[in-house]
């Protein structure tokens, strides 16, 4: 068993995965996000091929963030980093792990738009208000109305001037 690699200081084009804030609003996180959403559709479209496509387009992901950076030491590619909890650092996950998560990110993106997560928007029965409901409302708009007018005679209700 490896043990895992500790990370002391976060790149910009680093993975941090989790859901917490920092992991949404981390600068390699949003352009994880746009590379999940640019390669979506490609991912959709293999549909249930058993050739290998959708492995390679995950794979080819994971290149590209592994890819970004500069020439220096600081400015190296991005990693997919997991929090370790007990310790509070962050350590690179292997390969196959990344692989999952990228993999996991294509076949649910489209899911992400929706308030209910890809789900039919929920129904929700309105009750429309029965005869007696109806004179009722009515009995209590019209008597409100006559309070304000009153109130507004005797000056304890001032007119809004827009």
């Amino acid at each position: 068993m490896n043990t895992p690699m500790i990370v002391l200081l976060l790149g910009e084009f680093d993975i941090i995965l989790g859901r917490d804030k920092l992991a949404i609003n981390h600068t390699g996180n949003r352009r994880y996000r746009r590379l999940i959403e640019m390669n979506f559709e490609r991912y959709q479209q293999c549909g249930a091929a058993r050739n290998g496509t959708k492995r390679c387009i995950a794979n080819e992901v994971i290149q590209v963030i592994q890819r970004s950076g500069g020439q220096s030491i600081q400015e190296s590619g991005g990693r997919f980093l997991k929090k370790n909890e007990q310790n509070g650092t962050y350590e690179e996950v292997d390969p196959k792990y990344a692989h999952d998560k990228a993999s996991h990110a294509l076949r649910s993106h489209n899911k992400k738009k929706s308030p209910r997560g890809g789900r039919e928007p929920r129904r929700v029965a309105r009750k429309l208000p029965t005869p007696e409901e109806d004179r009722m409302f009515g009995s209590l708009y019209h008597n409100q109305q006559i309070i304000f007018r009153e109130l507004l005679k005797k000056g304890k209700l001032m007119r809004n001037k827009e």
